[in-house]
């Protein structure tokens, strides 16, 4: 259990450094989720480039919180965490903590919607690639003449002059 003489005060500063992160984080994920909707290449990179960079200083943030754990005489792991802030007698650490959990559950579910945008894309593009090729026999039905099902890429791919 956690002395009286643990770090509650930089713990609770700590979490609010990670909060400011992970709202940055879910600020570039929004703007990732727009430029990806209007296939914006270049602002897609931009939002791919700051998410790096945002996630590298979250683990930053993540190990200092782990120091000041271990620190304080808690292991540094979930049963360690919930110890020291069930110790912490104003409830701020908790109701912190909580805020942080509700930001990074959005970020995970906006997250989740860019990865299904991509998907969608992706699978949009090799369908398109496909077709552009003539390596989709199968899906790409028409009618011929007769009335009968056929590729649209075929066999009537070749031209006569």
């Amino acid at each position: 259990m956690p002395q009286h003489t643990a770090p509650y005060q930089p713990f609770l500063q700590l979490l609010q450094q990670e909060q400011a992160a992970v709202q940055q984080l879910l600020a570039t994920l929004q703007q990732e989720h727009q430029a990806l909707g209007a296939r914006d290449v270049d602002a897609i990179d931009q939002a791919v480039a700051a998410k790096e960079q945002q996630l590298a200083q979250l683990g930053q943030l993540a190990q200092q919180r782990n120091q000041l754990l271990e620190q304080a005489g808690v292991s540094a792991d979930k049963e360690g965490f919930s110890q020291f802030i069930a110790s912490e007698p104003s409830g701020k650490l908790k109701q912190r903590w909580d805020e942080l959990e509700t930001l990074l559950r959005e970020c995970q579910r906006q997250n989740q919607i860019n990865g299904s945008l991509l998907e969608t894309g992706r699978q949009v593009s090799q369908e398109l690639l496909s077709i552009l090729t003539g390596q989709d026999f199968g899906k790409n039905e028409l009618y011929n003449q007769r009335g009968r099902t056929s590729s649209a890429m075929g066999q009537n791919t070749s031209f006569k002059v």
